[in-house]
């Protein structure tokens, strides 16, 4: 299996990066750690916003005596979440990790046919956060075994050094593929088009830089590729659901900072 390193450099955000208050937050075990972007639960804040982290989620509840699953997809548009889950788990991957755990980029139960039977079996009803942690990881590094194409890896490799800032035609010269075989590739094994990789990664990208204590909007213009600074401004509402001022301020009115700060240059 291919040793990769890309959640060394690209560590997405949620919308309220320093928040430990509403949702628990805990990493992998080291070996999952290139794949796995945390465990989390429960959600206490009933409305919130969800922005595009480019990972994909399983959300795991109690209902009476067997498990809702909702598989969340990768995504790249920002919504509201309407629900309060107090005892639920869940497991949240960074995209590239999918084809690794043999899901597509449909990421449904069909990828893991055998998940709900298992976590049945060994007691997830009756289990506290750290005993689901341990049963999902055991499940997870059972199934880390698919090999994935190498100028897929390429491919994503060239979006996270670039920050996104990247043509979809360099993606696929990268590759050494035809734009079609690229776009093929990418919406099986992800479920987003390379653009549309790119478009996330460079929103977070920013994201992260705009939380530091220096932060020069016009240095990130160019930086990122945008056209302008109202270009910028627009890019991040779009993904954000916020102006980038306003996220900025609710963000730094917690006290906490999401592991990783030291990943996005």
């Amino acid at each position: 299996m291919p040793l990769i390193d890309f959640n060394r450099r690209f560590f997405p955000l949620t919308a309220h990066p320093f928040d430990r208050e509403d949702c628990r937050e805990v990493p992998p075990c080291q070996a999952l750690r290139p794949y796995v972007r945390c465990f989390w639960g429960p959600v206490a804040r009933k409305y919130g916003l969800v922005v595009p982290d480019a990972c994909a989620d399983i959300i795991i509840q109690p209902e009476g005596t067997g498990l809702r699953m909702d598989f969340c997809p990768v995504d790249n548009t920002p919504y509201v979440s309407h629900s309060e889950m107090e005892n639920m788990f869940a497991v949240r991957f960074y995209f590239w990790a999918l084809p690794y755990f043999q899901a597509s980029g449909r990421f449904d139960e069909e990828s893991f046919p055998d998940l709900r039977a298992y976590l049945l079996r060994e007691g997830f009803l009756e289990k506290d956060f750290q005993q689901r942690q341990t049963l999902m990881e055991k499940y997870l590094l059972r199934r880390l075994e698919a090999t994935v194409s190498g100028c897929l890896l390429d491919g994503i490799d060239l979006l996270v050094r670039s920050h996104g800032r990247v043509q979809v035609r360099d993606v696929a010269a990268h590759m050494a593929v035809s734009p079609r075989t690229m776009e093929r590739k990418f919406l099986r094994s992800i479920g987003l088009s390379p653009k549309e990789a790119a478009d996330v990664i460079r929103y977070q990208t920013l994201w992260r830089r705009s939380l530091r204590e220096q932060f020069d909007l016009m240095d990130q213009v160019e930086a990122l590729g945008y056209c302008d600074q109202a270009h910028l401004l627009n890019n991040f509402r779009k993904f954000h659901g916020l102006p980038l001022q306003e996220a900025v301020r609710m963000a730094k009115n917690v006290a906490f900072l999401q592991d990783g700060k030291d990943i996005v240059r």
